[in-house]
Order: structure tokens, then C-alpha cells, then sequence
């Protein structure tokens, strides 16, 4: 239902208009005259016409009262209604006036012509709204397509983020085995740079003979050599460091055999 309100700015007109809604009736075509408000001032108007379709400012067609229009008009104008112009005549054609004894009713007509003059406006902006709608659902769409987009995004950078951070991890990882086996390496370096004095120490004098460690100690002890003893001579050996003898992978490196012997038999 379309709600129309009339503010009436001047009183003598009040019987006249309430009369002409009264006998006014156009539900037929969804329209409703809901109330008259008898008001000049603007702020009052703002608060009775909160909600209203068309609005109608009452008032004789004169340039005064035309000034006065255009001042409701532009206080009371919003995205949501209408603002019309109803002219009314002058008190002098009104005077002596029965409501009912003319064929024609002159209120009535105005009230219908600007019912269909704010009718007309609104039609003329079908277009407008109807072109801000389409871009609206237009800009709607995008808004959505690039939510889409965006959560897309979201998702394969936060995907990213873990695979970075797990790559991180494993490169920490690496770095301390790198370390690690830095640490072990400058060990061997350092093993072998003793192990190859001692060899060039050794080779500067007479050849070594090697031996079975294990026959050794067979023939010394009668019994074959266990891996307690066979590590027990190895660290022995490490740790003294005889001249011109050696043991590893299960022989010893001596210049005779009896020095191999006399060295087990130490030991």
C-alpha cells in the first residue's frame, strides 16, 4: 500500500481537504490518504511524514506559498519518497461551497493530479533505478568473484607459509648435520695427519712385517683373541704408541715378530 500524507499550511482549508479525503478513495489502486497534518513548520513535518511514499504539501498556488513548497520540499526529500505540490484554490472560489453541490470537486481533482503527478516522477526514475540495480548486483558479483579470489589467495599463501617454515626447519636441520659432520671430518683430517707422521716416521726406517694378531696370541696364550682384548690392545697401543709397531684390522705391524710378541706379552 502507498502511503500518502498532506501537510496542510494553512488551517481555513482543513474542513475543505478532510471532507475531500474522506470521500477520496483509492485502495482500488493500493494508494491510501493516511493523514492530514496541519503544520507550517518544517521540523514538525520531518517527524509525521517518517515512513510516507508521496508526500503533499497543501497550500494556495501563489509565488509565496511556491517559495514555501520548495522549502518542504528540500527539507523533506529523501532517497525514499516523493514530494508533491497540491494546489489548492483560492478561499474566494471555496466561499459558500456545500461539498457534494458540484459536479466537479475541485480538492478531489487536485488530490488525484498530484497522487498522479508523484506517480509520473516515480516512473521517470524507473530507469535510473533500475540501471543502479543492475549495477549494484554487477558490483555485487565482483565483490564476490574477488572474495572468491581472495580466500583462494588466502589459502595458498597460508599453504605457503607452512611449506616455507617447514623448509626452514629442515634447512636448520641440515645445517647442524652439516656441522656435525664438519666437526667429524676436521677429526679425521687431523687423525690422519698424525696417523701419516707416524707412517712417514716409520717408513723412514727399516720395513714393517705384518702379522695375524690373532695367530699371535694364539701362540702366546693358547687361546684365540676375544673383541674385549682385540679393542683393549688397539686403545693400549693408541695410547703408548710403541716405536715401529702398529696394530689395526686385526694384525700388527712390527719389524720382527718377536717384537710383536714382546709387545703383546707388555700388554
Amino acid at each position: 500500500m502507498v502511503d500518502v500524507r498532506i501537510i496542510l499550511t494553512n488551517l481555513d482549508y482543513l474542513e475543505f481537504l478532510s471532507k475531500a479525503v474522506s470521500n477520496f478513495d483509492l485502495s482500488n489502486f493500493n494508494v491510501n490518504i493516511s493523514s492530514i497534518i496541519p503544520t507550517k513548520d518544517i521540523e514538525i513535518a520531518k517527524n509525521t511524514v517518517i515512513g510516507a511514499d508521496l508526500v503533499l504539501i497543501a497550500a494556495q498556488n501563489n509565488a509565496e506559498n511556491h517559495k514555501l513548497y520548495q522549502d518542504f520540499k528540500k527539507s523533506l526529500k529523501n532517497e525514499f519518497n516523493y514530494i508533491e505540490y497540491l494546489k489548492l484554490p483560492s478561499l474566494d472560489e471555496l466561499n459558500g461551497y456545500e461539498y457534494g453541490d458540484y459536479d466537479e470537486n475541485i480538492i478531489e481533482d487536485e488530490i488525484a493530479n498530484s497522487i498522479i503527478r508523484g506517480g509520473l516522477y516515480s516512473i521517470s526514475n524507473l530507469s535510473s533505478i533500475n540501471i543502479s540495480k543492475r549495477q549494484y548486483h554487477e558490483l555485487k558479483k565482483d565483490f564476490e568473484d574477488e572474495s572468491l579470489k581472495y580466500d583462494k589467495i588466502t589459502k595458498e599463501n597460508e599453504l605457503l607459509v607452512k611449506e616455507s617454515k617447514a623448509i626452514r626447519e629442515k634447512n636448520e636441520k641440515l645445517s647442524e648435520e652439516v656441522k656435525i659432520l664438519q666437526r667429524q671430518l676436521d677429526q679425521i683430517k687431523s687423525d690422519f695427519s698424525d696417523l701419516k707422521s707416524r707412517f712417514e716416521g716409520i717408513h723412514s726406517k727399516n720395513s714393517l712385517e705384518v702379522y695375524s694378531l690373532n695367530d699371535l696370541w694364539y701362540d702366546l696364550f693358547g687361546e684365540y683373541l676375544s673383541q674385549d682384548v682385540y679393542k683393549f690392545i688397539l686403545i693400549s697401543t693408541d695410547n703408548f704408541r710403541p716405536k715401529n709397531l702398529m696394530i689395526g684390522q686385526g694384525a700388527i705391524c712390527a719389524e720382527s715378530k718377536e717384537d710383536a710378541l714382546d709387545w703383546l706379552k707388555i700388554i
